[in-house]
């Protein structure tokens, strides 16, 4: 998503990792920092609702704690669907 960043399989390896330690008790997903990328953390009208959801789908699909997401979730329907799908 950014050059240079984390890539997403770099960040299900790492959530593995930490799921294996035992330290932890969910796993919450964000997409950007508040630096070159502050327009993914805060994400502008222009980007698509749910537009970060492939990244904790991914890592609910290789971790068995809970995992968080975000993404300009925008309505309940897209909640709903978002959990239907297993990607929150």
């Amino acid at each position: 998503m950014i050059e240079g960043g984390t890539t997403l399989s770099e960040a299900v390896e790492v959530a593995r990792m930490a799921a294996r330690s035992g330290a932890v008790d969910y796993i919450r997903t964000t997409t950007g920092v508040a630096t070159a990328s502050l327009y993914l953390v805060v994400a502008s009208m222009r980007a698509a609702p749910g537009h970060a959801l492939h990244v904790p789908a991914a890592i609910r699909a290789a971790v068995h704690i809970p995992v968080l997401g975000v993404g300009r979730i925008t309505s309940p329907q897209q909640a709903d669907q978002a959990l239907a799908r297993r990607a929150v």
